[in-house]
Parts: C-alpha cells; sequence; structure tokens
C-alpha cells in the first residue's frame, strides 16, 4: 500500500489507511520550494507578488499558514508576525512504526 512517500496509518480499518496514505503521499509541498520561500505572513508575498507569482499556491499558503497573521512594510522591509501560539505533534519513538 505505501506509495512514494511510504506514509503508514495504523489503528483503523485498511481502506481508512489507504484514503489517508494517498491524500499524504499526494500533498503537493515541494521540501525545496518551501526552502526557497521560506514562512512568512501573508502580506510578505502579496506585497512582493512579481518575486513569488510562479510559486504554486500550495507552497505560499502551506507557508503563511505556519507564519500566522501579520503585516509587511515593503518600503522598510520589515515584517511583523502577530504573538501567536506555536502548535505541533510529538509522536513519541514508542508510538512509531519506525
Amino acid at each position: 500500500m505505501p506509495g512514494k512517500g511510504s506514509t503508514t496509518v495504523t489503528g483503523t480499518n485498511e481502506a481508512v489507511q489507504q484514503v489517508v496514505a494517498q491524500a499524504f503521499d499526494h500533498l503537493p509541498l515541494d521540501g525545496k520550494l518551501i526552502d526557497q520561500v521560506g514562512y512568512h505572513v501573508r502580506d510578505y508575498f502579496v506585497k512582493q507578488w512579481d518575486r513569488f507569482k510562479d510559486i504554486p499556491g500550495s507552497i505560499l499558503a502551506h507557508s503563511t499558514h505556519v507564519k500566522g497573521t501579520g503585516t509587511y512594510d515593503p518600503n522598510s522591509h520589515i515584517e511583523t508576525p502577530q504573538k501567536r501560539s506555536l502548535r505541533c505533534l510529538v509522536i513519541e519513538p514508542q508510538h512509531s512504526n519506525a
């Protein structure tokens, strides 16, 4: 069942495992593009659109969702993210399939 990303889901029936694995295997996120653009607030991209117009929307969306809301001043080149909480998922080694 694992596709190109070798995603494995446990604790559910096989049909659900296949659907979830396929969804993860087809995520349009490219690590090289994420590294290229970085993580920024929406205004950073909008106010420099010519610079980022060829980057897929899914990459820009991911970047802004991770960074959160805020402002960007193109004159001073200052990006000011709003205060936000950090959300993350930690999978302890004893719970992973690795």
